[in-house]
């Protein structure tokens, strides 16, 4: 029986260690979501606007536990997303799919809710989504008109074809 090195247990170590650290974070991002899009209001507070939106317009009543604006506040007058942690993780989930709902209705806000990722969940999401809408689009033949901004040159592709500096190319 051959017995691990000092190095292999410390790298044994380290390795559990991250594992166990990931899981209790991604526990703790699972009872939590992000809501973009709510204004400040000084007349009621952040988790009476989140209570009155979940209930009035996603037909959910959670126990909200904590409500944070997320950032710094800005002179510009951009609106800080709110982090909701809520007592049960399935509440979340719910908010974000009753959400698509409140966009759709009429409402004196936009506000989006969205789920608590990690940045590699963030990036990983971002991926499947883009690979998602470039599949979307083989599979109809079309492609959504895209601007880009390429060393100065502003470039517009619309279906097939390519305008640069006035000159049209069919690709």
């Amino acid at each position: 029986m051959v017995l691990p090195t000092a190095q292999e247990r410390n790298l044994s170590n380290a390795v559990r260690s991250t594992f166990y650290r990931e899981k209790l974070n991604k526990g703790r991002r699972s009872r939590t979501a992000i809501v973009n899009g709510l204004p400040t209001d000084t007349d009621i507070s952040d988790r009476d606007s989140i209570h009155h939106l979940c209930v009035t317009e996603l037909g959910v009543d959670p126990e909200i536990v904590l409500v944070n604006r997320q950032g710094t506040s800005c002179a510009s007058g951009r609106i800080r997303p709110l982090l909701v942690a809520v007592g049960a993780s399935d509440v979340p989930t719910k908010l974000v799919e009753k959400s698509c709902f409140v966009n759709c209705s009429v409402s004196s806000t936009m506000c989006n809710i969205y789920r608590n990722l990690s940045k590699a969940e963030s990036k990983a999401a971002y991926e499947e989504r883009c690979r998602r809408q470039q599949a979307a689009q083989e599979r109809t033949g079309t492609r959504q008109p895209c601007m880009r901004q390429n060393g100065g040159v502003l470039t517009l592709v619309h279906r097939g074809t390519l305008l640069f500096r006035g000159l049209q190319r069919h690709y």
